[in-house]
């Protein structure tokens, strides 16, 4: 009697800390992307940084800003990759003159991260 006793003692601390030792687990990070500020740009080009943290990817959109702004599933679904960490970004083919919005997204075993959206205009060539 005194030996079953035991073994169910034994049993239920084990289960005990079999719970604790999951409670002590870390929740993974939701993820989260950064656009730079320091975007530089050309004629018809424009150039930023994306850096993205607890992410197992990370994707962008360059849109006009006439155009309806996508959310993060679109972004992340139809919009082109990028690195992870921080990657530096250059898209050319942009028209002069028309302010474009740079949107980029990343997401992880955790969810989407919020949308993150920063506007850009090529430079105008000077008229002489």
């Amino acid at each position: 009697m005194k030996n079953s006793l035991s073994k169910a003692l034994l049993a239920a601390g084990g289960s005990a800390l079999l719970l604790l030792a999951g409670a002590c687990q870390k929740t993974p990070s939701a993820p989260s992307v950064i656009l730079s500020d320091g975007r530089s740009t050309t004629e018809n080009s424009i150039t930023f940084s994306i850096e993205a943290a607890d992410a197992y990817w990370v994707a962008y959109m360059v849109l006009p800003s006439y155009e309806k702004a996508p959310v993060a599933d679109e972004v992340l679904s139809d919009g082109e990759k990028a690195g992870l960490g921080k990657a530096e970004v250059t898209v050319d083919g942009l028209d002069p003159g028309i302010e474009y919005f740079v949107y980029a997204a990343a997401e992880s075993s955790a969810g989407v991260s919020d949308l993150q959206a920063s506007p850009s205009r090529p430079k105008a060539i000077p008229m002489w």
